[in-house]
Protein backbone atom coordinates (compact mmCIF):
# COMPACT_ATOMS: atom_id res chain seq x y z
CA UNK A 1 0.00 0.00 0.00
CA UNK A 2 1.25 3.24 -1.12
CA UNK A 3 1.13 6.37 0.99
CA UNK A 4 1.94 9.06 -2.07
CA UNK A 5 -1.04 11.04 -0.21
CA UNK A 6 0.93 11.09 3.29
CA UNK A 7 1.87 14.83 3.68
CA UNK A 8 5.80 15.09 4.78
CA UNK A 9 6.16 15.24 8.65
CA UNK A 10 7.44 18.75 8.66
CA UNK A 11 4.18 19.66 6.87
CA UNK A 12 2.50 19.04 10.32
CA UNK A 13 3.95 22.09 12.10
CA UNK A 14 5.58 23.75 9.51
CA UNK A 15 3.78 26.70 8.38
CA UNK A 16 4.34 28.01 4.75
CA UNK A 17 5.61 31.50 3.81
CA UNK A 18 2.97 33.97 3.56
CA UNK A 19 0.31 31.64 5.62
CA UNK A 20 -1.01 33.04 8.93
CA UNK A 21 -1.33 30.29 12.14
CA UNK A 22 -5.00 31.71 12.72
CA UNK A 23 -7.34 33.84 10.42
CA UNK A 24 -11.14 34.61 11.32
CA UNK A 25 -13.98 35.09 8.57
CA UNK A 26 -17.29 36.67 9.66
CA UNK A 27 -20.22 34.94 8.96
CA UNK A 28 -22.89 37.32 6.69
CA UNK A 29 -25.78 35.65 7.15
CA UNK A 30 -25.87 35.16 11.12
CA UNK A 31 -25.62 37.62 13.95
CA UNK A 32 -22.07 37.95 16.08
CA UNK A 33 -21.17 34.57 14.32
CA UNK A 34 -17.68 33.43 12.62
CA UNK A 35 -15.34 30.98 11.61
CA UNK A 36 -11.82 30.90 12.60
CA UNK A 37 -9.31 28.71 10.42
CA UNK A 38 -6.64 27.41 12.69
CA UNK A 39 -3.64 26.00 10.52
CA UNK A 40 -1.53 23.00 11.24
CA UNK A 41 -3.72 21.48 14.37
CA UNK A 42 -6.21 18.86 14.45
CA UNK A 43 -8.80 17.16 16.98
CA UNK A 44 -6.76 18.31 20.06
CA UNK A 45 -6.98 21.58 19.96
CA UNK A 46 -9.99 21.81 18.22
CA UNK A 47 -12.06 19.77 20.80
CA UNK A 48 -10.44 21.18 24.37
CA UNK A 49 -11.38 25.04 22.44
CA UNK A 50 -15.08 23.72 21.73
CA UNK A 51 -15.42 22.29 25.28
CA UNK A 52 -14.35 25.74 27.24
CA UNK A 53 -16.36 28.23 24.68
CA UNK A 54 -19.22 26.08 25.63
CA UNK A 55 -18.73 26.55 29.25
CA UNK A 56 -19.17 30.46 28.67
CA UNK A 57 -22.93 31.68 28.83
CA UNK A 58 -22.51 34.24 26.46
CA UNK A 59 -21.69 31.44 23.37
CA UNK A 60 -24.47 30.24 21.99
CA UNK A 61 -22.79 27.56 19.60
CA UNK A 62 -19.25 26.27 19.21
CA UNK A 63 -18.39 23.80 17.23
CA UNK A 64 -15.12 22.35 15.13
CA UNK A 65 -14.14 20.27 11.79
CA UNK A 66 -11.60 19.21 10.43
CA UNK A 67 -12.06 19.21 6.62
CA UNK A 68 -9.98 16.84 5.86
CA UNK A 69 -7.75 13.86 7.34
CA UNK A 70 -4.83 14.84 5.46
CA UNK A 71 -5.18 18.79 5.50
CA UNK A 72 -3.98 19.58 9.08
CA UNK A 73 -6.37 22.85 9.93
CA UNK A 74 -9.27 22.91 11.90
CA UNK A 75 -12.50 25.50 11.42
CA UNK A 76 -13.89 26.30 14.53
CA UNK A 77 -17.29 28.25 14.18
CA UNK A 78 -18.80 30.11 17.52
CA UNK A 79 -21.75 32.16 17.27
CA UNK A 80 -22.22 34.41 20.78
CA UNK A 81 -24.49 36.61 21.96
CA UNK A 82 -25.04 40.62 21.50
CA UNK A 83 -22.56 41.99 23.44
CA UNK A 84 -19.90 39.65 23.09
CA UNK A 85 -17.74 38.97 19.74
CA UNK A 86 -16.50 35.53 19.27
CA UNK A 87 -12.95 36.77 18.93
CA UNK A 88 -13.34 37.84 22.42
CA UNK A 89 -15.06 34.67 23.38
CA UNK A 90 -12.35 32.34 22.02
CA UNK A 91 -9.28 34.71 23.67
CA UNK A 92 -11.39 34.85 26.98
CA UNK A 93 -11.47 30.82 26.43
CA UNK A 94 -7.78 30.40 25.71
CA UNK A 95 -6.86 32.48 28.46
CA UNK A 96 -8.96 30.11 30.32
CA UNK A 97 -7.63 27.06 29.41
CA UNK A 98 -4.12 28.28 29.82
CA UNK A 99 -4.83 29.28 33.12
CA UNK A 100 -5.91 25.25 33.45
CA UNK A 101 -3.38 23.95 32.11
CA UNK A 102 -0.75 25.52 34.20
CA UNK A 103 -2.66 24.68 37.22
CA UNK A 104 -2.61 20.77 35.92
CA UNK A 105 1.20 21.25 35.45
CA UNK A 106 2.22 22.34 38.85
CA UNK A 107 -0.26 19.55 40.50
CA UNK A 108 1.57 17.10 38.39
CA UNK A 109 4.55 18.61 39.24
CA UNK A 110 3.81 18.41 42.83
CA UNK A 111 2.51 14.77 42.32
CA UNK A 112 5.74 13.38 40.98
CA UNK A 113 8.06 15.31 43.35
CA UNK A 114 5.95 13.93 46.33
CA UNK A 115 5.99 10.47 44.73
CA UNK A 116 9.62 10.65 44.24
CA UNK A 117 10.19 11.33 47.84
CA UNK A 118 7.98 8.76 49.13
CA UNK A 119 10.05 6.46 47.26
CA UNK A 120 13.12 7.80 48.42
CA UNK A 121 12.07 7.29 52.54
CA UNK A 122 11.16 3.63 51.15
CA UNK A 123 14.37 3.22 49.51
CA UNK A 124 16.42 4.92 52.13
CA UNK A 125 15.01 2.28 54.61
CA UNK A 126 14.93 -0.27 52.90
CA UNK A 127 18.44 0.48 52.53
CA UNK A 128 19.42 1.42 56.08
CA UNK A 129 18.17 -2.06 57.66
CA UNK A 130 20.60 -3.46 55.09
CA UNK A 131 23.66 -1.01 56.43
CA UNK A 132 23.17 -1.19 59.78
CA UNK A 133 23.36 -4.67 60.47
CA UNK A 134 26.75 -4.78 60.18
CA UNK A 135 27.88 -1.80 61.26
CA UNK A 136 28.03 -0.38 65.43
CA UNK A 137 25.28 1.70 66.20
CA UNK A 138 27.18 5.53 65.93
CA UNK A 139 28.26 4.82 62.05
CA UNK A 140 24.31 4.24 61.83
CA UNK A 141 23.51 7.67 60.34
CA UNK A 142 22.47 8.80 56.86
CA UNK A 143 25.27 8.87 54.87
CA UNK A 144 26.37 12.76 54.27
CA UNK A 145 26.04 13.86 50.44
CA UNK A 146 29.42 14.05 48.74
CA UNK A 147 30.29 15.52 45.80
CA UNK A 148 31.93 12.64 43.19
CA UNK A 149 35.70 14.31 43.26
CA UNK A 150 37.83 12.65 40.15
CA UNK A 151 40.04 9.43 40.60
CA UNK A 152 37.49 8.50 44.02
CA UNK A 153 34.74 6.48 43.82
CA UNK A 154 31.05 8.33 44.63
CA UNK A 155 29.70 7.82 48.04
CA UNK A 156 27.07 4.61 47.07
CA UNK A 157 30.17 2.88 45.54
CA UNK A 158 32.03 3.56 49.26
CA UNK A 159 28.60 2.10 51.45
CA UNK A 160 28.97 -0.88 48.85
CA UNK A 161 32.58 -1.83 49.36
CA UNK A 162 32.06 -1.22 53.13
CA UNK A 163 28.57 -3.78 53.52
CA UNK A 164 30.60 -6.18 50.77
CA UNK A 165 33.71 -6.36 53.00
CA UNK A 166 31.85 -6.53 56.22
CA UNK A 167 30.03 -9.18 55.17
CA UNK A 168 33.00 -11.14 54.18
CA UNK A 169 32.66 -10.35 49.78
CA UNK A 170 34.61 -9.35 47.72
CA UNK A 171 33.88 -5.59 46.96
CA UNK A 172 35.20 -5.86 43.35
CA UNK A 173 31.55 -5.94 42.12
CA UNK A 174 29.91 -3.02 44.01
CA UNK A 175 25.74 -3.29 43.75
CA UNK A 176 24.92 0.08 43.96
CA UNK A 177 22.78 1.71 46.36
CA UNK A 178 18.47 1.71 46.13
CA UNK A 179 19.51 5.35 46.21
CA UNK A 180 21.62 6.30 43.87
CA UNK A 181 20.33 9.67 42.46
CA UNK A 182 21.78 12.53 44.62
CA UNK A 183 18.86 14.23 44.88
CA UNK A 184 16.51 11.45 45.87
CA UNK A 185 19.48 10.51 48.44
CA UNK A 186 19.22 14.12 49.89
CA UNK A 187 15.33 14.03 50.12
CA UNK A 188 15.45 10.83 51.88
CA UNK A 189 17.75 12.31 54.27
CA UNK A 190 15.09 14.55 55.09
CA UNK A 191 12.58 12.94 55.16
CA UNK A 192 14.14 10.25 57.66
CA UNK A 193 15.09 13.25 59.89
CA UNK A 194 11.18 14.09 60.55
CA UNK A 195 10.17 10.61 61.50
Amino acid sequence: MSMANRPETYELVVLPDGVDKVTFEKDKKIENAGKFVVEKEDHTLGNIVRMQLLEDNRVYFAGYRMPHPLDHKIDIQVQTSADWTPAAAVIHACEKLNDKLNRLEEKFDAEVARKQHEMAAVNYELFSEHDNLNRPLELAQPPMRQEPVAGRPSVSVMQATRVATANGQSPTTPRPSPCTTPDLLESSVIFKGFK
